[in-house]
């Protein structure tokens, strides 16, 4: 088969009624190097790996034979993977982990396995598990690593911080991004290059009790990685009180939107007790006062989300029938609340912020160009709006800002029908 360039295996379980004895003897002869010259990509059940990984692979898939929850299609063991990895280490290029990593956890002592060309490596799997296999590979810094437990494990657990090459890849990091959703959280970490960003890690946290827990954020980012923009979008209670602002000591931009939006500005009007205490002169060694959560704080960036209701004082109800009212206390509250952030920032001797964007959106309402399937969508306070009162709910919030304020106006479903 010397033109084979791709190779699949897939097992039909319900047709062979010995498919067990894959798992425990997979009776496969060695691929022949000479046989398959230009073979680079493999999509295979992991117990096969050992006798298929030859030097022209670029681009591997494990997959468990049985299922994530079956141990007898995971990888045999971790001398092994590393032993079949380093067959083809100096040519791939792309490496899948799809619940194989090996049964036991032991983890023999045996150097880490460099991967010089890898561009992209996505592993789902326990979170034990995660971090045992990045924790003995060697990659460059310009790999997209994706990570996902299937656990409620925690983030530094799935990510090791004892790993060098993830260590360069959170100290390249300038952007994050924490994204909750009904099935995840994931943590996404960019690095900027000239006036672009790419990512570089992706992680995810799934399971029932999944959610970010205290000190995760400051254990992987506040030494190591100079975040200037945080963004945090969609965390609802799992997530929000293990969002830990102090772990973005540089931050220069916050955006913020969800339900747990108020919540998660509230930490900005908090003191960095961590820092204070280790700095008794209430400074970090660059001059930046040591009590002040994200001090170098210029552009905030709020997008408030409110639940979609049917009763006659609910925001959603009060746009779609022109009761202004309702909408104007609901702007008032914000804003206050927004005000005593802002305020305490300033009482605590924080210099200003010099950009301020606000809006309020109704939960599952789109508000990108591409939510075209979505039920269209109405946007209030704008300027030109015949909505006048926004302007002067708004405009305290100009006194603590050394810049403009950008009020977007709420986004709301049409009443169908």
């Amino acid at each position: 088969m010397p033109e084979l360039r791709t190779l699949r295996i897939t097992f039909y379980l319900d047709a062979d009624p010995d498919h067990r004895s894959w798992a425990s003897d997979p009776q496969v002869e060695p691929l022949s190097v000479a046989a398959v010259p230009r073979l680079t990509r493999l999509t295979a059940p992991a117990v096969l790996l050992s006798g298929l990984s030859v030097p022209s692979l670029q681009h591997i898939t494990l997959e468990n034979l049985y299922g994530r929850y079956s141990p007898e299609g995971r990888l045999e063991s971790y001398r092994g993977f590393y032993a079949a990895l380093a067959v083809c280490a100096l040519r791939l290029q792309t490496l899948v982990l799809l619940d194989v990593g090996p049964r036991v956890y032991d983890v023999p002592a045996v150097p880490s396995t460099s991967l010089p060309a890898l561009r992209h490596f996505r592993m789902a799997d326990t979170t034990r598990r995660c971090g045992l296999v990045l924790s003995h590979l060697e990659f460059p810094d310009t790999t997209h690593i994706a990570c996902a437990n299937v656990d409620s494990g925690r983030l530094c657990e799935t990510l090791p911080t004892n790993s060098a090459s993830i260590d360069a890849h959170l100290a390249a990091t300038d952007r994050v991004a924490i994204r909750g959703t009904a099935d995840a959280t994931s943590i996404h970490c960019f690095a900027r290059a000239d006036s672009d960003s790419h990512e570089l890690i992706c992680v995810g946290l799934a399971g029932a009790r999944r959610g970010l827990r205290p000190d995760d954020l400051i254990q992987l980012f506040r030494d190591g990685a100079r975040v200037t923009h945080l963004a945090i979008a969609g965390l609802d209670g799992r997530d929000a009180f293990g969002v830990t602002l102090r772990a973005f000591p540089y931050l220069v931009r916050l955006d913020v939107s969800g339900e747990m939006a108020g919540y998660i500005l509230e930490t900005l009007a908090r003191k960095d007790h961590e820092a204070s205490d280790g700095d008794t002169d209430g400074h970090y060694g660059d001059g930046r006062r040591a009590n002040i959560v994200c001090a170098g704080l210029e552009t905030l960036t709020v997008d408030f989300h409110f639940a979609s209701g049917m009763a006659k004082r609910d925001v959603g109800t009060a746009l779609r029938s022109g009761n202004m009212s309702v909408v104007e206390a609901d702007l008032r509250r914000r804003c206050a609340d927004l005000v005593k952030v802002l305020s305490r920032r300033s009482e605590m001797g924080s210099a200003n912020i010099t950009r301020l964007e606000l809006g309020c959106t109704e939960q599952g309402c789109p508000v990108g160009s591409n939510d075209r399937k979505c039920p269209p969508t109405l946007q209030v306070g704008l300027s030109g709006s015949s909505w006048a009162p926004w302007r002067s709910i708004v405009k305290p919030l100009k006194k603590l800002v050394d810049g403009p304020v950008v009020f977007t106006g709420y986004h709301f479903f049409l009443a169908s029908g």
